[in-house]
């Protein structure tokens, strides 16, 4: 047996102040979600959104960060869980169910965002009204704004990639 070293990334001065930038950033577009959510008497800021508000700012350039992923993701998963809610009723087998098929459908439509497959699952327990798909619309496009803003205002953030 050889011994072999472990190549561990180490951190730099750079990736270290990329990171607090992007935690930031992600606290600022949590509390812009949170203040819209307030005036407009809606829940913006649910689970699934805040996951996605942490990945676009902390990993910018994977493609399933990109606008276009996280609207359709989020949407499409929604859709999902409210088809299966109507067809089968609520239940833990239903979200789960729901779960995999929005993952099914975002990958084989390459727009797979992975914090939008929470939002099957949030359909599916919490049955919030049809609007919720606006919701989260109008959360996903609020985001991709704050992800691009953070990128013409740091060095550190490069968002989008492309739309």
């Amino acid at each position: 047996m050889r011994n072999t070293k472990l190549n561990l990334p180490t951190l730099e001065k750079s990736s270290i102040f990329g990171t607090h930038i992007s935690i930031i950033w992600t606290i600022l577009a949590l509390l812009t979600l949170a203040f819209i959510g307030y005036i407009t008497h809606s829940a913006m800021l649910v689970p699934p959104i805040a996951a996605s508000a942490m990945y676009i700012f902390g990993a910018p350039t994977i493609p399933g960060t990109q606008p276009r992923s996280v609207l359709l993701g989020h949407v499409m998963a929604a859709l999902v869980g409210f088809a299966l809610l109507y067809i089968f009723g609520t239940g833990e087998w239903v979200a789960a169910l729901a779960t995999g098929l929005a993952a099914f459908i975002m990958n084989a439509t390459k727009l797979f965002h992975i914090p939008a497959v929470a939002t099957a699952a949030l359909v599916v327990l919490l049955h919030p009204a049809l609007s919720f798909i606006y919701t989260l619309g109008v959360a996903s496009i609020v985001l991709a704004i704050l992800g691009w803003t953070a990128s013409k205002t740091t060095k550190t953030i490069q968002y989008p990639l492309y739309w």
